[in-house]
Parts: structure tokens; C-alpha cells; sequence
């Protein structure tokens, strides 16, 4: 079997910043009856959440089920100004791990909205990352996902402006902003992609182009592991999502891999000792 790995897999710096506070956090001595919160969950990956909880830190869905008081961190896709506002207003001690990259989409949506400019966000609507970005325009920006919605959109009058939540698809970014171009007479477009994300997607597609097997390791419910998922899928037919190493085995079954060329990324939110897991079960 030859393997080839994307050298861009597992943790982003955001995800990773977030993990290890986390991680701090936990083993910390703090007063005694005062809870530790991570606002949602703090990334996607079963494993990590459950080793975090098991040493105290608990999930809030949202800042009702926080305690007045407690320790809140608040992961990577960052949060809106009014759940900030609300966690202060209830006493909390919060620690803000926001990706930098998503804290300059805040600061970019923030300063066109108080000159009076629209916003667009090309994003999956209702993802954290996008609702904490369109809470800077106080939830008015326009989302789109795809090229069509650009194409369908009615975008007249206004000056505009064009963000990307930090792991969206590179390419359909180029997309939707060639169309928009087109439509609207006064566009600002910013590159708010996150850097690592253009070189996981891209590194991607180049794998899988050479693979007869593709391997994408995340959770399904990452946005980040989906548009990877997808863009292996367009460059190679057999490509798989697995979350850990023990899916491994149903999707090889009795077939060998042994005269083939296997690529394998994974999503930011992977940790490597998952990714060497599903190596070695390819192997055994």
C-alpha cells in the first residue's frame, strides 16, 4: 500500500489554542462550587469532549444554562457581542479562545456596519462561526452558501461588503465573488479564508486525485471535515468519512489494500493521535 498523507491534517492553530486552554483549565484549582463551561461544544471530536468532561468542565448550549458566576470559555468559532454582554451581565469569568482569524471577520463586519454598509457572508447558515459574525451586523447580514444563491440574490442599492466564514470552500468562494462583481456596483470583497484552510482544501484534492481510495478522518457534523469530504469526493470516487479507527474495518472489509494508492486528511478538529489510530488499522 502506498499512503499519502496531507501534511496540512489534524488541528488548526484555533482549535488547538482552544483544546490545550481547555486543557489548562480542568487541572487548575479553582473555588470551590465554581463550574467550568465550554459555551457549545468546544470542538468536533467525541473523544476529546468526553476526556473534558470527565475531569469537570461541562457543556452549556447557550448562556441560560450557564450558572451566574462561573468560568465560561468560549471556543474557536467565537460567539455575537450579546452573548458576551450577557455572560458579563451574569457575573462570568470568560476566557475567549475566538480563532484570530474569526475575531478580524468581527472586527471587519463591525466597522462596515457602522458605516452604514450590507453585509454578506458566504457560510452554513446557523453555524456558530456565522452566528457569532452576523451578530456584529445585528443578525442583518444576507448568508449565502453557494454560487446559485449569489446568482439569485437580490443585492440592489447599498454598498456591500463580502466575508467568508474561515472554513468555507476556497473555490466556491471564487465563485461567489465573480458573480457579485457582476451584480453589485459597489463590492468590497475580503479574503477571510483562514490560510490553513486554503491548504488542507487544496492539498486535499491534489491526494485524492492520485488516490483509489480516499480517506477523510472527522466528525460528520464539521463543517470544515464536509467541504473537505466533498472536494475528495469530486477527485476520487471511493472516499470515506471515518471518525476514529474502529470504522476503519467496515469500510475495507475483505478487500486488500495492498496494491493501492490510499490518501488520507482530516478535519481541524482531529487529533493526531486519532489520525496514527487509523493509519495503523490500515496497516494491520
Amino acid at each position: 500500500m502506498k499512503l499519502l498523507l496531507a501534511k496540512s491534517s489534524g488541528f488548526c492553530f484555533g482549535v488547538k489554542n482552544a483544546v490545550e486552554t481547555a486543557e489548562k483549565l480542568v487541572v487548575q484549582p479553582r473555588p470551590e462550587g465554581k463550574p467550568l463551561y465550554m459555551l457549545g461544544e468546544l470542538i468536533h471530536n467525541r473523544t476529546v469532549i468526553g476526556q473534558l468532561e470527565s475531569q469537570g468542565m461541562r457543556i452549556a448550549a447557550d448562556t441560560k444554562a450557564v450558572e451566574d458566576g462561573a468560568t465560561v470559555l468560549i471556543r474557536a468559532h467565537g460567539v455575537t457581542p450579546a452573548t458576551l454582554c450577557e455572560l458579563r451581565d451574569k457575573g462570568c469569568e470568560v476566557v475567549d479562545c475566538t480563532c484570530p482569524f474569526v475575531t478580524k471577520i468581527h472586527l471587519i463586519v463591525r466597522k462596515a456596519w457602522s458605516e452604514k454598509k450590507r453585509i454578506i457572508i458566504a457560510g452554513t447558515p446557523g453555524h456558530a462561526e456565522v452566528v457569532g459574525i452576523n451578530g456584529e451586523c445585528g443578525g442583518e447580514g444576507v448568508i449565502i452558501s453557494s454560487a446559485a444563491e449569489a446568482e439569485s440574490g437580490d443585492f440592489s442599492g447599498d454598498f456591500w461588503i463580502l466575508v467568508a466564514q474561515t472554513t468555507f470552500s476556497f473555490a466556491e468562494y471564487q465563485k461567489i465573488g465573480m458573480i457579485l462583481k457582476k451584480k453589485i456596483a459597489k463590492l468590497q470583497i475580503f479574503d477571510t479564508i483562514c490560510i490553513t484552510t486554503e491548504d488542507r482544501q487544496r492539498e486535499a484534492c491534489e491526494i485524492a486525485r492520485q488516490a483509489d481510495m480516499m480517506f477523510v478522518i472527522g466528525s460528520p457534523g464539521s463543517s470544515n471535515t464536509q467541504k473537505l469530504l466533498g472536494i475528495c469526493r469530486s477527485q476520487c470516487g471511493r472516499t470515506y468519512l471515518v471518525e476514529d479507527a474502529h470504522q476503519v474495518g467496515s469500510v475495507i472489509g475483505e478487500r486488500s489494500l495492498e496494491d493501492l494508492t490510499v490518501g488520507i486528511t482530516a478535519g481541524a478538529s482531529t487529533p493526531e493521535r486519532i489520525i496514527r489510530e487509523v493509519i495503523q488499522a490500515m496497516t494491520e
